[in-house]
This record gives structure tokens, sequence and C-alpha cells, in this order.
């Protein structure tokens, strides 16, 4: 069954990972799809689906899907990176890093924000 899809791997959980693109077209009989229905149910199955069919699954436009891809691609905000850093960090490593960047400036910056 699974010969007729030309799959793309496995991943590292042991499922046969398959694009889903072009699915449609290929010849399965209705056997095929239901094993392979069952197989993506029960996890034996990866499929990575088209863009198309995510939008369908998610009931969103494909514009929306585009920009958020987009937006992922550009990575967070270098700010978002600090505040993640931060959060993340010890007591320890909060401290050096602000004797890195240094006291005087970490003060100068709390003023500012206090006035």
């Amino acid at each position: 069954m699974h010969m007729a899809l030309k799959p793309a791997g496995v991943n590292g959980n042991g499922a046969l990972h398959v694009s889903s693109r072009g699915l449609r077209r290929r010849k399965l009989s209705r056997d095929q799809r239901v094993g392979l229905a069952a197989d993506w149910a029960s996890g034996q199955l990866q499929l990575e689906p088209s863009l198309g069919q995510a939008c369908e699954l998610f009931d969103v436009t494909p514009a929306r899907v585009r920009a958020e891809l987009k937006a992922r691609e550009a990575g967070p905000e270098p700010m978002m990176n600090l505040v993640t850093a931060w959060d993340c960090a010890s007591e320890a490593e909060r401290a050096e890093a602000i004797q890195g960047i240094g006291v005087s400036i970490v003060w100068d910056v709390i003023a500012s924000i206090i006035k």
C-alpha cells in the first residue's frame, strides 16, 4: 500500500512520512485510501499537507496562512529574544548579563522608565 505513495522517508518515531500534495492524483484504490486513513489516524503515517489542504482542514484562507508563514520566516523580534532569554536565565545568569551590559546602563534605562 505504501509503495504507491513513493514516501519521503521515515520520521524519528518510525512513522512513515508522506507529502500529501498530489495525493488525490495518485491512482489509489478505495482500500488503499482506507488503509492510509487508518494509518494516519493511528499515527503510523505522518502526512505533510499542502497549503490548500491545511487551509481547508482549519477553515482559513491561504492568504492568512501565507502571511503567518512569512512572519515566522522572519523570526522573532530581537526584543522578544531578550525577554525569552531573561525569562529562561537563572539569577546568577541575569547578574552576569547585567554586569556584561554595564550596571550604569541598566540603571539609566530603569530610571528613564520610572520617570
